[in-house]
């Protein structure tokens, strides 16, 4: 009992706008930074992938946290930024950006959460995380994080 609804859209080749003051740079100008990016949630991971990949990432996505850091260990120089939720079964996000770290010193971990306590901050902050961003996050606001993440790193490099 009940109704299903599917809807169809086609794809649209959009440019990207500017702000309205005409001062902002377009969003994103990617050359196909390498994003290794974990969240248990497979639908999230489907849809940060595919719109990662058209915003001119490269992106490697898991969704089993343990599977991530067996990759990131094997390879820890193939990727130029992390995205990890806070919140997942077998390993949290805060343990696996300490791991993370702990082979990579410096790489930019940037972490998304249902709930930012300010303990929750600190803490991430302590374990060398440059980034929290609150969910439901939009594929927008995380493709302008990772720009600014990377062009952070970039600066200081």
């Amino acid at each position: 009992k009940g109704s299903v609804f599917a809807f169809y859209f086609p794809a649209a080749e959009h440019k990207l706008r500017t702000d309205e003051s005409g001062a902002g740079a377009p969003m994103l100008v990617c050359t196909g930074q390498r994003v290794l990016y974990v969240d248990d949630e497979e639908a999230l991971v489907f849809l940060a992938s595919r719109v990662l990949t058209r915003l001119g990432y490269r992106v490697s996505s898991f969704t089993d946290p343990v599977a991530a850091l067996e990759a990131f260990r094997a390879h820890p120089q193939d990727y130029d930024v992390v995205v990890t939720d806070m919140s997942m079964p077998q390993l949290s996000g805060l343990h696996f950006a300490r791991e993370v770290l702990s082979v990579r010193a410096g790489m930019p971990v940037v972490m998304t959460t249902g709930y930012i306590g300010a303990e929750d901050e600190e803490r991430a902050r302590a374990a060398g995380i440059r980034d929290l961003i609150l969910k439901p996050v939009t594929m927008d606001e995380l493709g302008r994080l990772l720009e600014r993440v990377l062009r952070d790193t970039q600066a200081h490099h």
